[in-house]
């Protein structure tokens, strides 16, 4: 985003920054290491962690930072990401977090996508999507889009009112 708001290359940009394993297609590409080697996944995490450090300093000392308002939104995407996924120890080295939290953010794109369950078995990515079926006559009444980490019971918010039907209706 960076070169193309300057006009200039993207390796250039990256070495400037001092984040050259941003220079790839990919960051699991640029380290080409052994993501089952404990070893050097926590060497990965360093790098990773320290172009983030490089790049936001670069931006900070840049003259025309107006210019990099959608930059700066992803880089805070990145801080929230690495809030969710890194913990620090007391000497503040870091590693990534075990588990899931709850609320963990999925998408760079899409803020609102969640890991979550249909059932013990069923696992979703993104959302859930909840349609109220008229049984008889196979008329949709409603649909709801949720979280995928929403309960199931979420979308089931009294259907009666949003959907003003009346005492009498044979819903």
């Amino acid at each position: 985003m960076i070169a193309a708001v300057q006009g200039r290359e993207p390796a250039e940009i990256a070495l400037e920054a001092g984040a050259p394993i941003l220079n790839s297609s990919s960051l699991k590409t640029a380290l080409d290491l052994n993501w089952d080697n404990p070893v050097e996944r926590q060497n990965a995490l360093l790098i990773i962690l320290s172009s983030l450090d490089s790049v936001e300093e670069w931006m900070q000392s840049q003259s025309d930072c107006d210019e990099f308002e959608v930059v700066q939104e992803t880089l805070d995407v990145a801080r929230v990401i690495e809030s969710q996924n890194v913990t620090f120890d007391s000497q503040g080295v870091p590693s990534l977090s075990k588990g899931v939290a709850s609320y963990r953010r999925i998408s760079i794109e899409d803020p609102d996508m969640r890991h979550g369950r249909k059932s013990r078995s069923k696992k979703i990515d993104g959302y859930k999507r909840h349609v109220l079926k008229d049984l008889e006559s196979g008329v949709v009444c409603a649909v709801a889009l949720t979280r995928a980490n929403t309960p199931e019971s979420a979308a089931t918010i009294d259907y009666r009112t949003r959907l003003k039907i009346s005492k009498y209706s044979p819903i």
